[in-house]
């Protein structure tokens, strides 16, 4: 659990720095942050209106799920990952969740085998009940 700590730490750290205040050329539009400690949730999305449309959309999205950072959306400059890594946490405990798991593994980031077995073989499972195969 300490380490699961450690990580929502650098991960509420990273998202002080970059999910705060306005963006640069539209004043109306804000940065606003989500922090789930019990459920470990994390997000970072813009609101607001920029000329008569609204705007709203998810910039940053991560969950520690089974003791590793999985990163759902990264729609930032920096790249989460990295920064992460460059924190201290181990490559193999972040999940760019944002690839297809068949892509995990040419990634330099970490895999979850038990959840890639189960996305194969739920594809399987619909090509063959489809006849497409």
């Amino acid at each position: 659990m300490e380490e699961i700590r450690q990580y929502e730490k650098f991960i509420i750290e990273l998202m002080n720095r970059y999910g705060t205040g306005t963006i640069y050329n539209m004043p109306t539009i804000e940065f606003q942050r989500l922090i789930d400690r019990e459920n470990f949730h994390y997000m970072i999305y813009t609101i607001g209106w920029y000329k008569r449309k609204r705007a709203h959309s998810c910039v940053f999205h991560a969950d520690i799920i089974d003791g590793k950072i999985w990163i759902q959306h990264d729609g930032t400059d920096v790249g989460f990952a990295a920064e992460l890594e460059e924190m201290g946490v181990p490559k193999e405990n972040i999940i760019l969740a944002f690839h297809h798991p068949s892509k995990w593994e040419y990634t330099r980031f970490g895999t979850d085998a038990g959840y890639v077995d189960k996305i194969v073989n739920s594809e399987k499972s619909v090509v063959s009940s489809t006849g497409l195969n």
